[in-house]
């Protein structure tokens, strides 16, 4: 293909269409634009010049053009530096047919020996024009891609980016790489118009790579210099790096690119290791001309003392203790992004603490009411057939997806392909108020179990202590993750504990005939106030459920998700239904089930401490009323921590608002998605007393319906069909029938909402709701360009070789000439 008027057009055409008139401040005029961006006499009213002088611009007939022009076309079309350049470049005269007489240069001897210097602890490359990699010292080996054994003409950054699989398993977010190697080599069409090795590369890659087509229409230019790259090498894990590019001035197109890493940092740590193996792998740089293979591990005399008693290197043996070393060092939290410092026991006790909370605790009593009988316990076992089938679809998606905000992840990935970015950011705005209207429930219930302690209490004293409770959350959560797992650990004990002693003091006066004795017809099932109350019932008891998933909400900070997600999910669900059927059963054979439908008894606002004082007398009620705060507090605590972390991924792939993707520059935490969050548990917290309980309880549940529960029913099927070579380390079982389960509880609880909350309207303020999102989702894609105004963004790094297990931090952005990083993608379209 030849340079000059081709680029000329597509460039200034692309250029034009990415503009928004309305934000130039440009009428819209009288007749309707045919086509999005701006006209080209709007393009020359902006840069100066005649519609007449532009138009041959555009069509490549213009002579010569001046600098002045040039520059006068940068401002109107709003041009980076980098496309600046470019447009300089391609629009300077040349000679037809012109071609480079040497298409692969060499590298002068003297930059051979500054890469060998640095061999130590800094990797490093040169890389030429159409970013072909020509130097490279014996730690750059080690680090990326064994160039020695790659035919000379392959070693090229973009080949080996599109063509070659394993760049797919070296960098975690391949998309995005791919996004920053096509802007690289567009910038190159414009430093090189002439040279065919450009050409071939170009040519190749179009015609062998859908993916490389796709994004080179897109006609983005961007050179990266500097910034922060990761790696993900075989035995090191995620390694993060710092890169830097610098010009050779006695080299032309050539460029020096070298790596470092912070110091006493996990990535340090392993490039030592590296750099020793690299000691003993043969010469460093490019071979005299042909490929070479690459020389054996053979030790020379001086590290003859690292021969084992075989006479074996033994290097495996040396990474076996770096790995052990490295996870001291990013449990430090060192390197940029979450840190995966959450095991198997804290995921549990997390999933575990949010559901045992408050909840059974003062839903017992609205559940009797639903069902109008000791026969409630139906209720609880419903929940949990409903929470396990539903917690089976989460462990398939977290497994497989273990990224921070959960949900949001899931939604993006299974819907990206026909709807663009509506459903994560329907999930993201729906999340940002049923999460936090979760945990005010919470507080609620604390404040009214606070009322057994303190009888006089008034509804001011009530308002400002669940204010006061919040607050405090939100303090104890504005710190390291690290010191989060422990204290929810040691809550968690708490919450254990105080469930045990209801448990065991029911059970000791536990009358077996008052428990089990049922009204009539308490089971009817033709009876249409039986299904009524069931549905009612379903409602409380998947309420007292929910947090089975708060773990998968910080998938991006669990240690190995593949197994600890699964197994969090359904160990939490086992336990907490054991829990829960002796609780209720055990209160109901202690405590008359009339009692609990009377408005303003103890054993309506507090029945577990009703049972206390009935079984053990009033100080052990008060000791475990004690208990029951505690817990219900550490339930608070552990949805804000998970669902804090909602926003952020949303927010750093321009899904929300981009100041939600910010962490503590410490800790390590989002911090607005926490402080967002503690005042709209606040506000619900205010609604919920000043109302009722069980009416909150049906509008969360109602919200949290359709964007969530049901969607994410649709996306594992989705993601089987459009990801088929997905890791998933847990498949689910019995597939699909957990799915059908779980959408037809989901249905029967959206169904019978109205029903169950006379005059409360739940399924008509929860579809206005998702109408709203709907609004707002099209107010945002307008202004950000994206679906529907603009192509879709196609992204499936998980899908793309990324292991979900490896240990390291999560992504974050790099890029740089031949090995590119993995800045978000930028206009990546994809089929719908």
């Amino acid at each position: 293909m030849g340079h000059g008027e081709p680029e000329i057009k597509s460039f200034l055409k692309a250029r034009r269409a990415a503009l928004d008139p309305a934000e130039l401040g440009l009428p819209e005029g009288v007749v309707r634009r045919r086509v999005r961006g701006l006209r080209r006499e709007e393009v020359a009213q902006l840069a100066g010049i005649s519609v007449d002088y532009y138009t041959r611009i555009e069509q490549g007939r213009a002579p010569a053009i001046s600098d002045s022009v040039v520059d006068g076309l940068a401002r109107a079309l709003r041009l980076t530096p980098s496309e600046h350049t470019y447009l300089r470049n391609i629009t300077l005269p040349r000679r037809r047919g012109a071609t480079d007489p040497d298409p692969r240069p060499r590298v002068r001897p003297e930059i051979q020996q500054l890469l060998n210097a640095m061999d130590g602890n800094v990797p490093a490359y040169v890389y030429g024009p159409a970013m072909d990699v020509l130097a490279w010292n014996r730690l750059g080996t080690q680090l990326c891609i064994d160039y020695p054994a790659i035919p000379e003409e392959r070693r090229n950054g973009p080949l080996l980016v599109f063509l070659d699989p394993r760049l797919k398993e070296i960098h975690p977010n391949w998309a995005e790489v791919a996004d920053d190697t096509v802007a690289g080599l567009r910038a190159e069409v414009g430093r090189h118009p002439g040279s065919s090795r450009v050409c071939r590369v170009i040519h190749e890659l179009l015609e062998r790579s859908e993916e490389f087509r796709r994004r080179w229409e897109a006609q983005e230019v961007q050179e990266r210099t500097r910034g922060v790259k990761r790696f993900r090498h075989p035995e090191m894990g995620e390694l993060v790096l710092r890169f830097e590019a610098f010009v050779l001035p006695a080299d032309p197109g050539q460029m020096l690119c070298t790596y470092t890493a912070d110091e006493g940092s996990a990535t340090a740590e392993a490039l030592k290791v590296l750099a020793g193996a690299a000691a003993v792998a043969g010469p460093p740089g490019p071979p005299p001309r042909a490929a070479a293979p690459r020389p054996a591990l053979r030790p020379d005399p001086v590290s003859s003392n690292l021969l084992d008693a075989t006479g074996k290197f033994p290097y495996f043996q040396l990474l076996s203790r770096w790995r052990a070393r490295a996870m001291e060092v990013r449990m430090s939290g060192t390197e940029g992004g979450f840190v995966r410092r959450i095991g198997l026991f804290q995921a549990t006790a997390i999933n575990m603490s949010q559901m045992c909370g408050i909840g059974p605790f003062v839903t017992i009593p609205l559940m009797v009411a639903a069902f109008g009988g000791p026969q409630a316990v139906i209720g609880f076992v419903a929940g949990a057939v409903l929470a396990l089938a539903d917690g089976l679809i989460w462990a398939e998606l977290g497994a497989s997806l273990p990224g921070a905000g959960g949900s949001y992840v899931y939604l993006r990935q299974a819907f990206q392909y026909r709807s663009g970015k509506l459903m994560p950011f329907l999930f993201v705005w729906t999340a940002m108020l049923f999460i936090p209207l979760i945990m005010s429930t919470g507080v609620v219930g604390l404040v009214q179990y606070l009322g057994y302690l303190w009888p006089d209490m008034t509804q001011t004293q009530g308002d400002l202590v669940g204010l006061g409770v919040i607050v405090l959350v939100v303090g104890l959560l504005w710190r390291g993750v690290e010191h989060i797992a422990r204290i929810t650990a040691v809550m968690w004990c708490v919450m254990i504990a105080s469930v045990v002693l209801v448990i065991v003091a029911a059970f000791s006066h536990f009358d077996a005939g008052q428990a089990f004795t049922y009204p009539a017809h308490a089971f009817e099932l033709t009876s249409g106030h039986f299904w009524t109350g069931f549905a009612a019932g379903l409602t409380i008891g998947i309420y007292d459920y929910l947090g089975y998933n708060t773990a998968a909400y910080m998938g991006a900070e669990i240690k190995d998700p593949g197994r600890t997600l699964p197994r969090a999910i359904v160990t939490s669900i086992a336990g907490i239904m054991g829990i829960y059927l002796l609780l209720q059963i055990g209160t109901l054979g202690v405590v008359d089930w009339h009692e609990m439908t009377e408005p303003g008894s103890v054993a309506s606002q507090s029945v577990a401490s009703a049972v206390l004082e009935e079984t053990w007398g009033k100080g052990a009620a008060d000791v475990v009323t004690v208990l029951i705060l505690i817990t219900a507090f550490a339930s608070v605590f552990a949805g804000l921590l998970g669902g804090s972390r909602v926003p952020y991924d949303a927010a750093r792939e321009r899904v929300f608002f981009r100041p939600y993707g910010t962490l503590h520059p410490r800790h390590r935490f989002p911090m607005l998605g926490l402080a967002t969050m503690g005042v709209v548990t606040a506000i619900g917290f205010l609604i919920g007393r000043h109302t009722d309980l069980a009416t909150l309880i049906q509008l969360l549940t109602t919200v949290m319906v359709i964007v969530q529960a049901l969607a994410q029913i649709v996306a594992v099927t989705v993601l089987r069909r459009r990801q088929p070579g997905l890791r998933r380390p847990y498949r689910m079982w019995l597939y699909p029938l957990p799915s059908v389960v779980a959408l037809v509880g989901w249905v029967v609880i959206y169904g019978y909402a109205d029903k169950n909350s006379p005059g409360r309207h739940p399924i008509e303020w929860s579809l206005a709701w998702v109408a709203a999102g709907c609004v707002a989702f099209v107010l945002w894609a307008r202004v950000e360009k994206v679906w529907p105004f603009g192509p879709k963004e196609i992204s499936e790094e998980y899908a793309a070789g990324a292991d979900p297990d490896a240990e390291g931090d999560t992504p974050g952005t790099s890029g740089t000439p031949g090995t590119p990083g993995v800045a978000k993608a930028r206009g990546t379209t994809g089929d719908a």
